[in-house]
């Protein structure tokens, strides 16, 4: 279930930089455009983010309500009967130390997730006043570029992050295996 869990969450953690990078990009489309059509393809993109942000601010709760875990992680494009087993990692396993630096990285990801989503709010609204000003709406690649750079570095870091859980979990796992063989053995 560990394993199975991690590697659940190593999987989510692609959707959700996959996600992030296409709102950038069709944020930065809509900033030239300002065409309804890459604003919705912004909001489709950033779904998967948001999802999987909602459902660890729920998990961090003392008492979760699953059925928004639940809702986040498949608007974050996770498998359903994978939920499950990364509610338990997450609740289970949150202060292990690789799951309390992954959990540390998913938060400040989302924080620069927020930043994004703040972006996008005040870009949409300028759009739409009655005299929009020309240097709020044109494209600011290089503000966008740092978000998208500073939440990659964290998705970097918590998949690392998970993989060296998943490896400490293997070895624990094999010397639980060897040990309880050799027991068995020395009693035949």
């Amino acid at each position: 279930m560990i394993l199975s869990s991690v590697r659940a969450y190593i999987q989510g953690e692609d959707y959700w930089s996959k996600g992030q990078k296409e709102a950038v990009i069709s944020l930065m489309q809509y900033a030239s455009s300002s065409s309804q059509a890459d604003f919705q393809a912004y909001l489709n993109a950033i779904r998967a983010p948001l999802g999987d942000k909602f459902a660890r601010i729920e998990l961090e709760k003392h008492t979760p309500n699953m059925t928004i875990v639940y809702q986040g992680f498949t608007g974050g494009q996770i498998n359903p009967d994978d939920i499950p087993g990364m509610v338990r990692l997450f609740r289970w396993f949150h202060d292990f130390s690789f799951m309390r630096v992954a959990i540390a990285d998913w938060a400040a990801a989302d924080k620069e997730l927020d930043n994004l989503t703040e972006l996008a709010d005040q870009l949409h609204a300028e759009t739409f006043s009655d005299q929009p000003n020309p240097l709020t709406v044109r494209p600011r690649p290089r503000g966008n570029r740092s978000v998208r750079f500073a939440s990659h570095s964290y998705g970097n870091h918590f998949s690392a992050t998970l993989a060296e859980g998943d490896r400490w979990t293997r070895n624990l796992l094999n010397l639980l295996t060897v040990g309880t063989s050799a027991l068995s053995w020395s009693w035949a």
